[in-house]
């Protein structure tokens, strides 16, 4: 302190605040920034996008908003833990942020859910080549614990219009494209259209339509019958749920069965369908002596697959319907095998344990190889429509029929042709060795009162389209006899 000569006493306290500064700005960022990843929240994405719209507006520019929602994340959280499902994340928000300017924003909003904020933008392009960028990116393996494991994304893309409109509105664009995205098949993106609020409106009812289509017995079972190729028996059915809508639509299982996953109700549903299946599977078996052996095949979902119930509802149904377990066939795709291969081999160990078959579905489109095949006891391969439709007219599908069926006896699996509509592709399926098929020239899906009949026409004459192997000409000749499949499927 001191005293001038006017008489006034003056005082002076110092304080060092930059502890306290120091502490403020952390706690700024901790209320900005999402504490796992690093990267800015939803809070601070929306303040940004907000003002990018600003300086959009007076430079009648426009910015790109990208929504992404990793696919079947929840999997890898379920089966690994929470800690390799932080690993994963991290991993992203690196990946994410190498895909981008410095002046673009990634942000995770929570979960599994990040979005990215693109200025200085004309048109689309650059948004779905940033986007191509992250799928690209985030397909590739992620090393969790010293396992490799693949995800995917679903990522919309939503562009500012002129005059710019508010953030929310930007950011629920992109949101409904993402769904889009999701709902066509996941790993892909999707830019937004208007239209888009319609259908997501269309799958927020059948959401919740579903929660109570099972207690209201709305789901009904087809079956479409496998057929060995060399003798037009029929050896086994493929079960194939429809959906009963109230409205008097008849609703496929690509269409309710992604929502079924995204609601978490296929645990209840794919219970029912193993249990109605196996069981009319059994009263087939006791009904028609004439065409047994009969057997069943069941398509598992990938969230029901890694579902840690799932061996105790195979187990379920079978003790129920009292099926022989070798008589029933699990089918998975290329895609579900894939995601997680150590979860996968020990799911598959299970249920061979107790006495099921395992099939490989829509073989040839994913990225199964003969190495990763090896890996797992797979007793059938199911060869995709795609290749059976160019079979007979296109040098190529033979050659891609042919490299499959060969795989199938280097590994010793059976082999099904699906989607089989002609008889010159029985012909030259039987030619390069394909053992058993279904398809529409035997028979569409029926349910199961229409197919008991048909089974009741099929045990008198003991074979499917009898005159199929007067009509076609016969196929080149084989190298050794025919091999009789070792099961029937």
């Amino acid at each position: 302190s001191w005293q001038p000569p006017d008489g006034t006493y003056y005082c002076r306290i110092i304080r060092d605040v930059t502890e306290r500064k120091s502490l403020e700005d952390q706690l700024t960022h901790q209320a900005l920034h999402d504490p796992l990843t690093s990267l800015p929240n939803r809070v601070l994405f929306k303040n940004r996008v907000e003002h990018a719209l600003k300086r959009a507006g007076r430079r009648r520019a426009q910015i790109a908003v990208l929504f992404i929602d990793l696919d079947n994340f929840k999997t890898v959280n379920d089966t690994m833990g929470h800690a390799a499902g932080d690993t994963l994340l991290t991993t992203v928000a690196d990946r994410l942020q190498n895909c981008l300017r410095t002046s673009d924003t990634a942000s995770r909003l929570g979960g599994d859910e990040f979005a990215v904020l693109i200025e200085d933008t004309s048109g689309t392009n650059r948004g779905c080549l940033v986007a191509q960028r992250i799928l690209d990116m985030v397909r590739k393996p992620i090393d969790i614990g010293g396992k490799d494991v693949f995800i995917g994304a679903s990522i919309g893309i939503a562009l500012s219009s002129s005059p710019p409109e508010a953030s929310a509105t930007l950011l629920r664009n992109a949101d409904v494209a993402m769904y889009t995205a999701k709902s066509q098949g996941k790993n892909q993106f999707a830019v937004f259209e208007d239209d888009m609020h319609i259908a997501l409106i269309n799958r927020s009812e059948l959401e919740t339509e579903l929660r109570t289509a099972l207690s209201s017995g709305e789901f009904e079972m087809f079956y479409q019958p496998i057929v060995e190729l060399a003798t037009s028996r029929i050896v086994g059915m493929e079960a194939l749920v429809r959906w009963n809508h109230p409205r008097g639509i008849s609703i496929g299982p690509t269409e309710f069965i992604p929502i079924a996953e995204d609601a978490n109700l296929m645990r209840d549903l794919g219970h029912w369908i193993l249990e109605q299946s196996c069981t009319q599977c059994e009263h087939w078996n006791r009904e028609f002596d004439q065409l047994r052996p009969l057997s069943i095949a069941v398509n598992l979902s990938g969230r029901q697959f890694l579902d840690n119930g799932l061996t105790n509802a195979v187990a379920s149904a079978i003790a129920q319907s009292g099926l022989d377990p070798h008589k029933l066939l699990l089918e998975i795709t290329e895609g579900t095998m894939l995601k997680d291969t150590e979860t996968t081999a020990a799911r598959f160990q299970q249920l061979r344990d107790i006495g099921v078959r395992l099939a490989l579905d829509d073989f040839g489109t994913g990225y199964s190889s003969l190495s990763s095949l090896h890996k797992f006891p797979i007793d059938v391969l199911k060869i995709d429509k795609s290749f059976i439709d160019n079979i007979s007219n296109d040098e190529g599908g033979v050659a891609m029929a042919r490299a499959i069926i060969s795989m199938g006896e280097t590994l010793r699996l059976e082999t099904i042709a699906e989607g089989i509509e002609k008889p010159e592709q029985v012909a030259m399926l039987r030619s390069l060795g394909c053992e058993m098929g279904q398809g529409y020239l035997f028979a569409r899906p029926l349910p199961a009162k229409e197919m008991t009949e048909f089974l009741r026409d099929a045990a008198a004459s003991k074979i499917i389209l009898p005159d199929i192997r007067r009509d076609v000409p016969p196929p080149p000749a084989l190298s050794g006899p025919i091999k009789q499949p070792a099961f029937h499927i």
